[in-house]
């Protein structure tokens, strides 16, 4: 899912140099706009601390999380993917004519989404599949290759041929749609991982082997 994201925030920036060269920017200058991405990945560090807020509910209950429970950066980041960018798609020429700063402030959460939703489904990978994250890992970089090889060939004859509004108001409604994932991993996520033997085996592998340890923790939570 992650290789959704990615691909559609690659096809985004595709058109940062067309945008902003159109404001008056220089082609070097026009790079600026990675600068408020930049910020908005370091704005991933607030869903953490909702992140160890359940990390410590779940060790003073002693129980063991569960990957869904940490896929609340994804909850988040999928809505908020869709909303950058139709506000970016709006707040840019052709068809619209408002300050450079308005379309330059929605990559912001562009950039807190595209990291946070990489961040939180990797970390899902890794508890689903455990002692075969590394290949789980594989399979989901060789699908975003492919997935981005495959569609951003054409991206620039996209915003040059039917206008950067309605190219990136196209992706925003792809994103848009995109926002049911987060619930049907929250809701059938279990199930999900159960369909598969080696997730089930390697989180059964997991909890037998780490509750001892959160239940040691979680006393020494309770300590303190």
């Amino acid at each position: 899912m992650d290789s959704v994201a990615t691909t559609l925030f690659y096809l985004q920036a595709e058109s940062f140099l067309i945008v902003y060269t159109s404001f008056g920017f220089s082609t070097a200058t026009a790079s600026l706009s990675q600068v408020p991405i930049a910020i908005g990945c370091l704005l991933g560090l607030l869903p953490r601390v909702y992140d160890s807020h359940i990390l410590k509910l779940r060790l003073q209950q002693g129980k063991p999380l569960a990957p869904e429970d940490k896929l609340f950066g994804f909850a988040l980041g999928a809505p908020t993917l869709a909303v950058s960018l139709w506000w970016f798609a709006w707040t840019i020429p052709p068809l619209v004519h408002a300050p450079w700063i308005a379309s330059m402030l929605s990559l912001v959460p562009a950039g807190f989404a595209l990291n946070d939703i990489t961040f939180t489904l990797q970390g899902y990978l890794a508890d689903s599949y455990t002692i075969y994250a590394a290949s789980a890992f594989a399979g989901g970089l060789l699908a975003r290759s492919l997935l981005i090889a495959g569609v951003l060939p054409f991206a620039r004859h996209m915003y040059t041929g039917i206008s950067a509004n309605v190219a990136t108001s196209i992706v925003a409604g792809v994103a848009t749609l995109f926002c049911i994932s987060p619930w049907v991993l929250l809701k059938h996520g279990e199930a999900i991982r159960k369909a598969s033997p080696f997730a089930q085996y390697s989180f059964g592998v997991y909890v037998e082997n780490q509750v001892e340890d959160d239940m040691n923790t979680a006393a020494v939570v309770m300590e303190t």
